[in-house]
């Protein structure tokens, strides 16, 4: 019985077992990635400093870059000139919150904000992915438990 509980436990929505996040939209090939093979890629630490309600929030969190994350899909580019830059990111938390990123704020040739998919919080281990945008005052793009990003 034990055991059987904690086999359920481990494929809950959120749990880090069972934690997948989509990649889908204009990609050439759609797919999923599990929060293990997020680990195994290049990481980062990015330090913030937002504001959640009038109290300021500084927090350090590892986590992979976005950009390459969402090109190992392979973007499919809009024809015409602009085509790359007018691609938008989509992160989307189980509780369809949403916050578009647009791919001249993370691309290094533009704005290159390290904005990063991720797994760590203060050198401890999320429970779910969140993105984080290093520069937002306030944590409105702050996708938390992700289980999506779509390119538009």
């Amino acid at each position: 019985m034990r055991v059987a509980l904690l086999a359920a436990a481990l494929l809950l929505p959120g749990s880090l077992a069972a934690q997948t996040i989509k990649l889908t939209g204009k990609v050439e090939h759609p797919r999923t990635v599990t929060m293990d093979e997020l680990r195994t890629m290049p990481a980062i630490t990015v330090k913030v400093a937002q504001l959640a309600g009038t109290r300021q929030s500084d927090a350090s969190f590892t986590g992979t870059l976005l950009l390459p994350l969402v090109k190992s899909a392979g973007l499919v580019d809009a024809p015409g000139k602009s085509g790359p830059l007018q691609h938008v990111f989509l992160p989307r938390g189980g509780d369809d919150y949403a916050a578009a990123i647009a791919v001249g704020e993370v691309d290094p040739e533009f704005e290159g904000k390290q904005v990063i998919l991720a797994w760590e919080r203060d050198g401890k281990r999320l429970d779910t992915p969140q993105i984080v945008v290093p520069g937002d005052v306030r944590a409105g793009r702050a996708v938390h438990d992700v289980v999506e990003i779509e390119v538009r």
